[in-house]
């Protein structure tokens, strides 16, 4: 759909925009953390992988489903640099084309430390925010 808006009809700017970056081993990796993401996080919506979206800024890699229509729920995990501002975003779109998302934010130190969502992010922090020599 575009980073325009979400849905057809819905006049609310895109959490995550699906762009690409200009490196395109960061890409691939955006890609393969996505797989994971989907696998382990978002396989329960109705849409499939190729509705995962992710987003790249300097301090965060951001990806997962958006509510298109209503009814529909969103998913989103984040990975910060600082470890401690990555989240997952779960919500429900409750208006036409996916307005009205009401939505609550799991921040790192809210989860236990052995949970799956706290694994994923030690996993995959350290590739995407280590000092590069």
């Amino acid at each position: 759909m575009g980073g325009e808006g979400t849905g057809l009809g819905n006049p609310s700017p895109c959490k995550l925009d699906g762009k690409k970056t200009e490196d395109p081993i960061l890409d691939r990796l955006i890609s393969i953390v996505s797989e994971e993401a989907y696998a382990e996080f978002f396989k329960d919506t109705p849409m499939d992988l190729g509705f995962v979206d992710a987003q790249h800024r300097d301090d965060e890699i951001t990806m997962g489903v958006e509510a298109t229509y209503q009814g529909e729920n969103l998913k989103i995990l984040c990975i910060h640099r600082e470890k401690g501002y990555s989240y997952l975003e779960t919500g429900h779109a409750w208006g036409l084309w996916g307005s009205d998302i009401t939505s609550t934010r799991r921040y790192y130190k809210d989860y236990k430390r052995r949970s799956k969502f706290i694994k994923f992010v030690d996993r995959w922090h350290a590739k995407f925010f280590t000092p590069k020599i």
